[in-house]
């Protein structure tokens, strides 16, 4: 598969890419799916995703947020639980420190139990007990089955809890 891009280096060493033309030749898949622009479905029904920051509406406390992502109370429930956000997630997310966004952003991409979650550096943020806890709840979802695919500078972080790299310089 080919396209034609256009990329630029950020500040941190990061390249964007700007100028996204449709592929001239080849074929995506997801979880065995095709991907196309018309026909998504893999993505929206079976992939989470937190990339670089989420998006969050300051208006809407972090219970409304997940509530976009999934009906089930009983899901939601879980993954505050698991990220230990009970105590501000009925708060406006205006109100959220960096931290808790990063949380609840994780928490969005978690809530529907996707089968493959992509996270580019989720750790960013987070406390020295959320990165612990992190780093628990994906070796307990990966050993049930999802597949993760983490991007992240804090190697070290994923040492502990990776097992397959690919460095891309």
């Amino acid at each position: 598969m080919s396209y034609a891009t256009n990329t630029r280096e950020n500040c941190s060493g990061s390249r964007a890419t700007e100028n996204v033309r449709s592929p001239d030749t080849g074929n995506v898949r997801i979880l065995v799916q095709p991907v196309s622009v018309t026909t998504h479905t893999v993505v929206t029904q079976q992939v989470g995703a937190l990339i670089e920051r989420p998006a969050i509406y300051p208006f809407l406390s972090g219970w409304q947020h997940l509530q976009l992502m999934t009906n089930s109370p009983t899901q939601m429930t879980w993954v505050v639980a698991a990220l230990q956000m009970a105590d501000y997630i009925h708060q406006p997310a205006k109100r959220y420190s960096l931290g808790m966004k990063q949380k609840l952003g994780i928490a969005m991409a978690l809530v529907a139990h996707p089968q493959l979650v992509i996270f580019d550096e989720p750790m960013n943020g987070l406390d020295p007990q959320s990165v612990k806890r992190l780093r628990q709840l994906i070796v307990q979802l990966a050993e049930a089955g999802t597949t993760f695919l983490i991007s992240s500078h804090i190697l070290s972080e994923l040492a502990k809890i990776i097992d397959a790299v690919i460095l891309i310089d």
